[in-house]
């Protein structure tokens, strides 16, 4: 509990490769063997809404996390993730792999998928290296969060076959997850 306090996560006690690019519009199902696959993009802000009313969501990750401290979930890309539960940055949840596995929290941005609303032009002034120009409807993985007098901005790469990484303004992306199965209570 120490060790994932000094983390940053909630303690335990509060209870803690590669995706294939393309929907099939199948969700994977409980015991039938097939791969989970990508059934659609859910908002962020609705998968939260959905925890607090004691839902479950199931994602698939769309990019790999390793802990940093206990109680804490080791996440794979392509891995399929059951959420429970939400805290501040964080995720509760558990592999789907493993029938009664233990539970752990992960880092938000971990599995999420940011998805562009707004254009991006980066201005010639800002320099010529580093800015991620960013087209409406393209997908994006954070990789990290900056703070400070750069807070809202972050570094991130394009998800996908698109390709390219670089600095963007998070006020030209929303965040969503990749739902693997329709949520449930």
């Amino acid at each position: 509990a120490a060790a994932a306090a000094a983390a940053g996560a909630p303690a335990a006690e509060e209870s803690a490769t590669t995706v294939e690019q393309h929907s099939s519009g199948k969700g994977a199902d409980a015991g039938d063997g097939a791969k989970p696959s990508i059934k659609r993009m859910m908002p962020m802000d609705e998968v939260r809404q959905h925890l607090d009313a004691g839902g479950k969501v199931t994602l698939i990750a769309p990019s790999a996390w390793r802990p940093r401290g206990q109680g804490q979930l080791e996440v794979k890309m392509g891995d399929e993730i059951r959420l429970r539960r939400h805290h501040h940055e964080w995720l509760l949840g558990c592999h789907t792999s493993v029938p009664l596995g233990a539970e752990g929290w992960c880092q938000q941005d971990a599995l999420i998928i940011w998805q562009v609303h707004t254009a991006l032009r980066p201005d010639p002034s800002w320099g010529s290296e580093g800015y991620l120009r960013l087209e409406v409807g393209e997908t994006l993985v954070l990789q990290q969060r900056y703070d400070g007098e750069w807070n809202g901005w972050g570094i991130g790469k394009r998800w996908g076959e698109q390709e390219g990484e670089g600095i963007f303004h998070l006020s030209h992306v929303k965040a969503n997850i990749l739902l693997s199965r329709e949520p449930e209570f």
